[in-house]
């Protein structure tokens, strides 16, 4: 509310970064979990789960601490990975890291197609 188009500019550009990091950690994480940690995908499921369907005094209490913007940040970075993967295959996302130009916005980890149409595969 109190800032300036730069700091808005900029707030939006880290908001990208952690959704970015964040989903490509989670993603990793449950990659990496799966043959090695016995119902690791249940585990995840299970997670899922509770994210998505918190009720009554939990759900306020992810609201007051910003819990809930911050999971759907993560949701969001997820969802982004999936879609680039979906669309270019597994190491397209690595066309991320190459370069920060690579880096998606906050709104192209809201809509993928548009990170896919400005950067090109490799």
């Amino acid at each position: 509310m109190f800032a300036t188009e730069q700091q808005r500019s900029l707030i939006a550009q880290v908001g990208g970064m952690m959704s970015l990091v964040e989903g490509h950690g989670d993603v990793t994480m449950a990659r990496a979990a799966r043959g090695h940690i016995p119902d690791a995908e249940r585990f995840a499921l299970v997670m899922e789960h509770r994210r998505r369907n918190a009720r009554g005094m939990a759900r306020l209490v992810q609201r007051l601490l910003g819990i809930e913007a911050k999971l759907a940040q993560y949701r969001a970075g997820e969802e982004f990975i999936a879609a680039i993967e979906g669309e270019r295959g597994p190491k397209a996302v690595n066309r991320i890291w190459e370069r920060v130009e690579h880096l998606p916005s906050m709104t192209e980890i809201r809509n993928p197609t548009a990170w896919l149409e400005r950067v090109p595969a490799a």
